[in-house]
């Protein structure tokens, strides 16, 4: 039996769901895993000024440190640490028919059946970051949201056995969305990564039954140093 699991990053607004826990069954039963990420290219980036309706779009930021590459092989590494057999594909091999559907929907997920034919599931993470900037007295200079959602289906009966999203946000004081692009080995960047493997690892974590979402209410447990980090569940 082939099976796929589904990883959806995207910012806040993405379709929310119950959470769904894969059953011991499922996971005694996984099999070979690909991996893949397919997160947009851009940031959604705006700045609010010194009075309250000025808000303004400063355009998408360019994402060059944030490669689908590294996130695919973070979650290889973190499943091949509990025993599982995974491995990373190429983000060519899934596409979707409607973007703003994304993952939500079997029925919207296109993938390249040879990339697959070896494995028993696949995972993807897919979506983009949300970035807001200040030059309002009182407000924090800047905020970075990354959101996470996972989605585990059965491939041969299109079934969802896995759910969970979670959203993680961070105050930064490296970025600003007026002026700055986002290049790689700069903080924002590097914070936008770690961002991006933190909330990956503990939504896997709930779907693949190993925490629960209760146990995130003290705080991240993975997250070394939590500083101004906040957590929403769905």
């Amino acid at each position: 039996m082939i099976r796929i699991a589904l990883i959806c990053l995207a910012v806040t607004g993405c379709v929310m769901q119950s959470e769904v826990v894969t059953t011991k069954s499922d996971r005694e039963n996984m099999g070979r895993i690909a991996v893949v990420s397919i997160l947009e290219k851009n940031m959604q980036c705006n700045h609010q000024g010194y009075l309250e309706y000025d808000i303004r779009k400063a355009g998408d930021k360019n994402l060059k440190a944030i490669r689908n590459e590294l996130f695919s092989q973070k979650l290889v590494d973190k499943l091949n640490g509990e025993n599982y057999l995974a491995k990373a594909i190429s983000d060519n091999n899934v596409t979707y028919t409607d973007r703003k559907v994304g993952a939500s929907s079997w029925e919207n997920i296109k993938i390249n059946s040879n990339a697959i034919k070896d494995f028993d599931k696949i995972m993807i993470i897919d979506g983009k970051y949300n970035f807001l900037s200040s030059s309002r007295i009182g407000v924090s200079p800047g905020v970075l949201w990354s959101t996470a959602t996972i989605y585990l289906y059965d491939i041969q009966s299109g079934k969802k056995i896995g759910y969970k999203t979670r959203t993680i946000t961070n105050r930064s004081n490296s970025f600003s969305c007026l002026k700055n692009v986002i290049m790689p080995d700069t903080l924002i960047s590097k914070e936008m990564e770690e961002a991006g493997s933190v909330v990956h690892n503990q939504v896997l974590e709930v779907i693949m039954g190993w925490r629960t979402s209760e146990s995130f209410l003290g705080g991240p447990s993975s997250w070394d140093d939590p500083k101004s980090w906040k957590e929403d569940d769905y």
